[in-house]
């Protein structure tokens, strides 16, 4: 994009795109304004962008550019408005915990259908229990199915808790270093927590745990050097 533009300019043409069901028109749009902008100071109207930005993210499962957007307003509003960040930061967790709401539906169903009708799918499925979240997609998980619909239904459900996982590590990434969201911290600790007991990941849980264990011996030897 070599001619700048205006935020106003770029929520109403991520608006059109929207319009006309191209989300991913949408998307870059914002992102090129994200990337491009020369101006690093918050105004209102930004926070109307990333809230529209986001939502179409977690919308298709966008990590990566979800993190990079987080950091681009954290830095713009940081000293002009950072209740605005703390707000952005609270409807990123609604919005990936109502995403992680209707994904253990479907899955539960797609689980209850494929185990009465696809003796293959039991075994795919103790496989994935194993499966690391946090490692490269493994495509050979999915071998053992013939049906190209299930192969495709079996990638959409691995990518999707990936997604849902690797949300829930940025908002912790993103919270625990500001004393003002330690609040928020801690409810999205209990929703990561949760989604790991309920998804059965004992290697995610046990990462989490070694992560809040460095956190808090952080802040235990940080209070030792103030007091004296």
């Amino acid at each position: 994009m070599n001619q700048m533009i205006t935020p106003e300019a770029t929520y109403t043409s991520a608006l059109d795109f929207i319009k006309i069901n191209d989300e991913d028109s949408a998307i870059s749009t914002i992102n090129d304004f994200i990337v491009n902008s020369k101006k690093k100071f918050w105004t209102s109207i930004h926070e109307t962008i990333i809230f529209l930005y986001v939502d179409l993210l977690i919308k298709k499962n966008k990590s990566k550019l979800l993190k990079e957007a987080l950091s681009y307003y954290r830095n713009i509003s940081q000293i002009g408005n950072i209740e605005s960040f703390q707000a952005v930061i609270s409807k990123t967790k609604e919005l990936i915990e109502e995403k992680y709401s209707k994904f253990q539906k479907n899955n539960a169903e797609v689980v209850k259908f494929n185990k009465k009708n696809n003796k293959k799918f039991i075994k795919f499925s103790k496989k994935l229990d194993y499966f690391d979240l946090d490692s490269d997609y493994s495509p050979e998980l999915i071998y053992t199915l013939d049906d190209q619909d299930d192969i495709q239904e079996m990638v959409d459900i691995i990518n999707t808790q990936k997604f849902i996982w690797e949300t829930f590590k940025i908002l912790l990434d993103f919270t625990k270093t500001n004393s003002k969201l330690l609040n928020l911290y801690s409810h999205i600790l209990k929703s990561a927590f949760a989604f790991c007991r309920e998804n059965k990941r004992k290697a995610e849980f046990k990462r989490l745990c070694d992560s809040v264990r460095g956190y808090l011996q952080t802040l235990i030897k940080s209070e030792k050097k103030n007091r004296f």
